[in-house]
């Protein structure tokens, strides 16, 4: 890689974030394409499209399973708001994916910067974790955006930690707890989180 691109990681500019933007992009706009799949997709959309095309069913996600075994509150709102915008297209929810792992990207490089103070390795490992295959049925199948809703709370979580930790500010400390909340009602395993904080907070 030449020196001006290395000097234009190094900078903390917008440069680093259009450039992981681009990638995924590039890589992940195919999906705007896709339509639903048979199963997953059929079940938790399809099925239920009238239900989810009325915002004012979001309250109601917290209070019930939207099936049986599935307690996934922002999951299903972001399904409701989707739904309402484009009247059930298909082409919204994979553009909401892809968007959404563009931010997770974006909250990783933060915390990134917050740890290493190195743009040029921080874009890398960024750009790592934006193209591997890992991810792909995260970003591609509808329904697996969940993990990517849980990887941005976490994220946000812990980068609002780490400003805290360093300026000791309240605010930052309760940005900190409300993602923390939101996590909680995206995935179960976000119970694990706190064992982390400790760690963190024990370096």
């Amino acid at each position: 890689m030449s020196t001006s691109v290395k000097q234009l990681l190094s900078r903390k500019t917008i440069i680093p974030y259009l450039l992981l933007a681009f990638v995924i992009l590039l890589i992940y706009s195919k999906t705007f394409f896709f339509g639903f799949s048979p199963l997953d997709d059929k079940i938790l959309i399809v099925d239920n499209i009238n239900w989810l095309s009325s915002l004012k069913n979001i309250p109601a996600t917290f209070t019930f399973e939207f099936l049986p075994g599935l307690y996934r509150p922002i999951l299903i709102i972001t399904f409701i708001i989707e739904t309402f915008i484009g009247n059930g297209n298909p082409l919204y929810y994979h553009i909401s994916n892809v968007l959404l792992h563009i931010t997770a990207t974006f909250l990783l490089y933060i915390l990134f910067s917050k740890i290493i103070n190195n743009n040029f390795i921080n874009f890398f490992a960024c750009l790592l974790f934006a193209v591997h295959p890992i991810v792909i049925h995260a970003v591609a199948w509808i329904p697996g955006r969940n993990d990517i809703l849980l990887t941005i709370f976490i994220l946000a979580s812990t980068i609002t930690l780490f400003n805290h930790l360093k300026s000791h500010n309240t605010q930052s400390l309760i940005f900190h707890i409300a993602w923390f909340a939101i996590a909680l009602f995206t995935k179960e395993i976000s119970i694990l989180y706190p064992f982390i904080v400790v760690i963190i907070i024990s370096k």
